[in-house]
């Protein structure tokens, strides 16, 4: 969510916390029909929360970078919103785009179990991540080419995740991997 140029990562915990405080003096109703994806109610709700991070920012622009801008998620609640937050990342920099790696039988099964919404892709799941091949400059300039290299995330390793959108590291046992405009995995790391 975009407040005043800075890109703005809710993690669930805090979107939970955002909207108890804007349905305060909401009908039970909306706040139900607000978490529908596409619904009037939802898009009254996102424009609440956008306005209330924008009246947190105006506050105090200093105290709203160190406590929304910039993120540190950790333990159970990273290993939750770790597909959140690379998603969020694809869109932003169409550097590559997430993909379920489930067979049809791990599909179904998740559909029936309580993990098809915390975890649409389920617990493991890839990130590709395009790379330009190098060519001539002109080359490039008529149709550029992309090699894509797959990270597989599984969502029980993830320790913590600590950043901005624009710069982020998610952290593991014995690995790190460093987003920005490109992607670096470093191993024997923990942060």
């Amino acid at each position: 969510m975009n407040v005043y140029g800075l890109d703005v990562f809710l993690s669930s915990a805090r979107e939970r916390e955002i909207t108890k405080e804007v349905s305060r003096d909401k009908p039970a109703l909306w706040v139900v029909s607000s978490t529908i994806a596409g619904s009037p109610d939802s898009a009254e709700r996102e424009q609440l929360i956008r306005a209330w991070l924008a009246t947190k920012h105006n506050q105090d622009p200093a105290a709203f970078r160190r406590e929304w801008y910039e993120f540190r998620i950790v333990g159970d609640e990273a290993s939750k919103d770790v597909w959140d937050l690379l998603y969020d990342w694809c869109s932003r920099t169409g550097g590559g785009y997430l993909a379920d790696e489930r067979d049809e039988h791990g599909k179904l099964m998740a559909m029936w179990s309580s993990d098809a919404y915390s975890h649409p892709m389920g617990r493991i799941f890839t990130i590709n991540h395009r790379v330009p091949v190098p060519q001539a400059w002109w080359r490039q300039l008529i149709s550029p080419r992309y090699s894509t290299v797959k990270i597989f995330i599984d969502v029980s390793q993830i320790r913590s995740l600590v950043g901005t959108l624009d710069r982020f590291v998610v952290a593991g046992a014995g690995f790190a991997i460093i987003f920005s405009e490109n992607v670096r995995v470093v191993f024997g790391s923990s942060e």
